[in-house]
């Protein structure tokens, strides 16, 4: 096998290529702690929100308002490790519609807390 370049100059013969052991690009997503974005976002009548848990752990999925006050939790219990999805209706924890405006969705697990933000059309 030869190869030439864009100056049609042709290189010796080569070795076959052979796998030097590329990682698998979903394995470093699988051993992480993840928090993805909402989809859809912007959203009108509702949003799921994905994360991914490299161990079994207790999880807590809250979303708070613009001013930080509690509007729901979704989450609150150990979960096996892996990708896990939540649908928020956009209702608080009493069961009302909430408000258009900006949310954040907070995962916290193993110690560890991560944020999103997102938008809530009606």
């Amino acid at each position: 096998m030869t190869a030439t370049d864009f100056s049609g100059n042709e290189g010796n013969p080569s070795t076959p290529l052979r796998n030097v052991g590329v990682p698998d690009p979903q394995a470093a997503v699988r051993s992480t702690l993840l928090l993805a974005q909402n989809w859809p976002n912007p959203f009108g009548a509702g949003t799921t929100v994905r994360y991914n848990l490299p161990d079994k752990m207790r999880v807590t999925l809250t979303i708070y308002d613009a001013s930080g006050r509690l509007v729901a939790k979704l989450v609150d219990q150990t979960q096996e490790t892996g990708e896990h999805s939540v649908y928020w209706s956009g209702r608080n924890s009493q069961g009302r519609a909430v408000a258009p405006g900006t949310y954040f969705v907070r995962l916290t697990a193993d110690g560890s807390v991560l944020v999103s933000k997102m938008s809530l059309i009606r």
